[in-house]
């Protein structure tokens, strides 16, 4: 039970069916700390699951403020580590695995600005394809602590959610 929060859930809940009816959506939440965004965002992922769309998440860390795509790494990790929760890493771009640290990516070719196209691009498809014409919501926690390219990245998936994605926020 959410206690004081049902004005932002059904904010959320709203967007929620919107998403659901195909409409791409981007939520953000922000507030000071301890006043139950986690809990509301865990509310609203087991609303969507439970409406048999697929939901993935990713967190940001304080340490890891410099560390480009904090959050799409812990997003990998999470689904390489729940191997119940479906097909894993199975199908995920190369451009994406490359994220990972211990898979020892290979080197940038000199050119970043197209390997950020590259994996904006990868990220984008890998999305689509595991949504599977699905409603899938992509949930991203402590964004204040998101790197840079991160954030370029996660305004490019808002921007193309209503284009490519069936849904995405």
């Amino acid at each position: 039970m959410l206690i004081g929060r049902e004005g932002a859930l059904g904010v959320l809940e709203t967007q929620l069916r919107s998403s659901a009816a195909g409409a791409g959506r981007t939520a953000l939440l922000s507030g000071e700390a301890g006043i139950g965004k986690s809990r509301l965002l865990r509310e609203l992922l087991e609303r969507a699951q439970a409406r048999g769309m697929q939901t993935l998440a990713g967190r940001c860390f304080e340490q890891d403020r410099g560390l480009p795509y904090g959050p799409v790494i812990d997003l990998l990790r999470r689904i390489g580590a729940d191997h119940d929760a479906g097909p894993g890493l199975e199908g995920t771009p190369l451009e994406l695995l490359n994220l990972l640290p211990e898979r020892a990516p290979k080197r940038l070719t000199g050119d970043p600005e197209g390997e950020k196209r590259k994996i904006f691009a990868a990220m984008s498809r890998w999305l689509r394809d595991r949504a599977g014409g699905q409603p899938l919501i992509l949930a991203v926690e402590d964004l204040h602590w998101c790197d840079d390219i991160s954030l370029e990245l996660l305004l490019h998936l808002a921007r193309g959610s209503r284009r490519s994605l069936r849904s995405c926020f």
